[in-house]
C-alpha cells in the first residue's frame, strides 16, 4: 500500500492511498475530523475510507489535463493515467490549500528562485516542452486546465520560482498555441468584466522581449502575457496562506474528462443548487451567476464548463469564488461555438433569445423580473463600455488588435439577438 499525506498549513487533512491493484482511496486524519472541515463539498467529514469513484473527481481535478498532464508523465517518467504519481511527483501547490506529498521532508519551508531576464524568458519558452518545469529539482506545481502556464512568486516587480512548499501568488499566461490573439482576447474580456462589476481577480499584461530566429538571422520580438494574481492566497502577517477552493467538477463528484455538461458534466441546475444549498451569502452569488452567465453568453466564451466555477471553502462558510479563464472563443472559426452549458434548453448561442433566459431563469428557480433585471444591467453595461474599454487598454497601438475587433462585432451581434423575444 503506497500512502501519501495531504496536508494543509502544518496539519494533516488525511491520507490518499494506493493499493496494489493501482485504485485510490482517501481517508481523513482522524484530528482533522474534529478539528477542521470538509476539504469538498463532495467528500464531507468521515471517519469512513472513500473509495476511489467517491474520492478521484476532486484529486484528479488538481491536476493539468490533455497533452499538457501527457507531457508532464513523459518528464517525469512516470505513468499519464496514475493520478497517484503525478500528486507525487508534482502536488507540492495546488490550487487551494492542500499540498500532497509523500512525506514530512516534502513539507518543509522551502526557498525560492529568481527569475530575471533571460532565464525568466527561457522558463516560459520551456513551457512548450516541459510544462509546468514538472522536472526541474524541487519544483512540484500543478494547476488544473489544459492551458500552458507558470504559477510564480510576484513580489515587489520580481518572479521567484518555489523550491519546497512555499506558495505562488500569481500565474503567467502565455498565448494559447494555435487561438492567436487569445492575451489580449482574456485582458480585454477580464478588463470588460471589471467594469461591469464582476468579481475577478486583479490582473496585467507583460511585454517580454525575445530573440527569435529568422533565415539565419537574430530578430528580437516581445511576447504578450497575462499576469493573473490568485484569488486563493492571501497575506496574513507578512506571510502568504492559501486559501481553500475547489471547482464545480470537484464539488459535484464529477471528472474533468466529463467536465462539458453535454458529456456528464455540471449544469447551472447543479451549480444554482450548491449555492443555495451551501454558500453563506447565497442571493449575492446566485446573482454573480446570473450576471456571468449572460456576460459569457454576449462576449462568447463557450468554453465555460465545470472547471471554471469555483467555490472558496472555509471551516465556517462556502462562498463562490471570483471569476477566471474569461476568453471570447467564439470569434475563432477553428473553436467550437457550442456552450459548455445550456442556456434555456439551447447549446446553439445563435438560438439563444430573451424567451430562452426566461426559460432559464425558470429551470433554476429565478424570479421572471429579476432575470429580466440583469438581462437590462449587463446589456446596458456591456454597451456602455465595450468600446471604452478597447480604447484604454489599446490606446497605446494605431490600431486594435483585429481579434479585439471581431469580439466587439460579436457582442454587438449578442446584444441584439437579447432584444428578441
Amino acid at each position: 500500500m503506497k500512502v501519501l499525506i495531504v496536508k494543509y498549513s502544518n496539519q494533516s487533512v488525511g491520507y490518499l492511498r494506493q493499493d496494489k491493484s493501482g485504485r485510490m482511496s482517501f481517508q481523513y486524519d482522524q484530528q482533522w475530523i474534529t478539528k477542521g472541515f470538509a476539504v469538498s463539498i463532495s467528500l464531507p467529514l468521515q471517519e469512513e475510507i472513500f473509495p476511489e469513484e467517491k474520492c478521484r473527481p476532486f484529486f484528479e481535478g488538481l491536476l493539468p489535463e490533455g497533452i499538457i498532464r501527457d507531457e508532464i508523465a513523459r518528464n517525469l517518467g512516470i505513468s499519464a493515467r496514475s493520478d497517484f504519481a503525478l500528486l507525487r511527483e508534482i502536488g507540492g501547490d495546488c490550487a487551494g490549500a492542500l499540498s500532497i506529498g509523500s512525506s514530512k521532508e516534502e513539507f518543509s519551508k522551502g526557498s525560492k528562485v529568481l527569475l530575471e531576464g533571460q532565464i525568466l524568458i527561457e522558463a516560459l519558452s520551456s513551457l512548450k516542452g516541459k510544462p509546468l518545469l514538472a522536472g526541474e529539482k524541487d519544483v512540484r506545481l500543478s494547476i488544473a486546465g489544459a492551458q500552458r502556464k507558470l504559477p510564480v512568486i510576484y513580489e515587489n516587480g520580481e518572479f521567484f520560482i518555489p523550491h519546497g512548499d512555499l506558495p505562488t501568488t500569481f500565474i503567467i499566461k502565455p498565448e494559447i498555441a494555435g487561438i492567436e490573439g487569445s492575451v489580449d482576447n482574456e485582458l480585454y474580456c477580464l478588463a470588460l468584466a471589471r467594469k461591469i462589476k464582476l468579481p475577478i481577480s486583479d490582473f496585467d499584461g507583460l511585454q517580454l522581449p525575445e530573440l527569435i530566429k529568422t533565415d539565419g538571422d537574430v530578430a528580437a520580438v516581445r511576447r504578450k502575457y497575462l499576469l493573473i494574481k490568485r484569488y486563493d492566497r492571501k497575506k496574513e502577517n507578512g506571510q502568504i496562506v492559501r486559501l481553500h477552493q475547489e471547482d464545480l467538477c470537484q464539488a459535484t463528484g464529477v471528472s474533468s474528462e466529463n467536465k462539458y455538461q453535454k458529456d456528464g458534466g455540471p449544469s447551472f441546475k447543479d451549480l444554482f443548487f450548491i449555492i443555495r444549498k451551501h454558500s453563506s451569502q447565497p442571493a449575492w452569488d446566485v446573482r454573480n451567476v446570473i450576471r456571468i452567465a449572460l456576460f459569457n453568453y454576449i462576449i462568447g466564451n463557450a468554453d465555460a464548463h465545470g472547471k471554471n466555477f469555483s467555490f472558496l471553502l472555509k471551516k465556517d462558510s462556502v462562498t463562490l469564488a471570483p471569476f477566471y479563464d474569461l476568453l471570447s472563443t467564439e470569434v475563432y472559426p477553428n473553436l467550437s461555438s457550442k456552450m459548455a452549458m445550456k442556456i434555456g434548453g439551447k447549446y446553439n448561442p445563435e438560438d439563444i433569445f430573451r424567451r430562452h433566459w426566461h426559460k432559464f431563469a425558470e429551470e433554476n428557480s429565478i424570479g421572471s423580473k429579476l432575470i429580466d433585471k440583469e438581462i437590462d444591467y449587463v446589456s446596458k453595461m456591456v454597451w456602455k463600455w465595450h468600446e471604452r474599454v478597447a480604447r484604454q487598454l489599446f490606446w497605446h497601438e494605431q490600431l486594435y488588435p483585429k481579434i479585439i475587433h471581431d469580439i466587439i462585432k460579436l457582442i454587438e451581434k449578442k446584444l441584439e439577438l437579447l432584444k428578441r423575444e
